[in-house]
């Protein structure tokens, strides 16, 4: 896996765009909780999930490397049996 920094513009989008068929509620979840903490920890005051696609991507490799979606999915499915 090439480090982010050394990637271009295009292979970020790229790497992005081959996670989507793996994109699940929980996986979104999971990304989507990524980026809002990221956002918080450096003072992005926009949008926080309006990120540059390198921490986008950044967040998505650690939510894969994590298995964060699979315990968030757990998680929910326990939230939604009740």
């Amino acid at each position: 896996m090439k480090a982010i920094e050394l990637m271009s513009d295009a292979e970020v989008d790229a790497e992005i765009l081959a996670c989507s068929p793996r994109m699940n509620d929980a996986l979104y979840d999971a990304l989507e909780d990524g980026l809002r903490l990221r956002a918080a920890v450096l003072g992005w005051t926009g949008d926080p999930l309006h990120q540059p696609p390198r921490s986008v991507l950044a967040t998505l490799r650690s939510v894969l490397k994590s298995g964060r979606a699979e315990v968030h999915h757990d998680a929910y499915a326990a939230k939604e049996a009740r």
